[in-house]
């Protein structure tokens, strides 16, 4: 017997630093939930908080920690429940994202039915890299040097090179709002999932780049 329920981040967090890559819990979440055996051990976390991009609506959580002691198959069906308990605490939508730079695809979140959400259009910020092989994101460029322009940048270290960082795959969750709302909110399509390794959506060219759309009172 099992049963799912909220737990101390406390908790969460030491179970993340035994079975998550990531090895933590973010503050800024504010549902924490735990898959319990009938002997008390916590088998499974996730942890769910506030979307953090601007541009993303506030009434949208984000699924920011999933991780159990033995993945298969008590993984999909908890992520299943915790959804469950969203829904009856009245959350419109939940996303996430997969990252393929750490080996992820996002195959739990296919197998529990998740939409994959490509956005319509495109804003990334270059980072840099130094001679020695150092990354200088977007934001401490800015810190450093007042601006985080590519050309500004490259200006001041013309020993540096700019790229722009690995695209990460993002998955919704309608719950209490439907998908076509989700989706226009978003200003995203729906695509086929992505395949391991193969078939992981590159970036379109800079001429397929399109302005963002203004919906609902905020930039999508």
């Amino acid at each position: 017997m099992t049963f799912v329920a909220d737990i101390d981040i406390k908790l969460a967090r030491d179970f993340m630093k035994r079975h998550h890559y990531l090895g933590d819990v973010p503050s800024s979440s504010t549902y924490v939930m735990g898959l319990t055996n009938s002997r008390g051990c916590v088998t499974a976390v996730a942890a769910y908080g506030p979307c953090q991009a601007a541009r993303l609506p506030r009434s949208y959580l984000e699924l920011k920690r999933l991780a159990a002691d033995n993945p298969e198959p008590s993984l999909s069906s908890f992520l299943a429940k915790t959804l469950a308990v969203l829904k009856k605490r009245n959350v419109r939508a939940v996303l996430t994202w997969a990252d393929p730079a750490a080996g992820h695809h996002g195959g739990i979140y296919q197998a529990t039915n998740w939409v994959y959400a490509e956005p319509r259009s495109y804003s990334w910020n270059c980072r840099f890299i130094t001679p020695s092989g150092d990354v200088v994101d977007h934001k401490k460029a800015f810190r450093l040097f007042g601006t985080s322009g590519k050309k500004r940048v490259l200006a001041l270290n013309p020993t540096w090179r700019a790229e722009l960082p690995p695209m990460k795959l993002r998955y919704l969750m309608p719950l209490n709002a439907s998908q076509d709302v989700c989706i226009d909110e978003l200003n995203a399509v729906q695509k086929p999932y992505p395949k391991p390794v193969l078939g992981l959506p590159g970036r379109p060219p800079q001429s397929q780049r399109k302005p963002r759309l203004t919906c609902c009172g905020w930039r999508g």
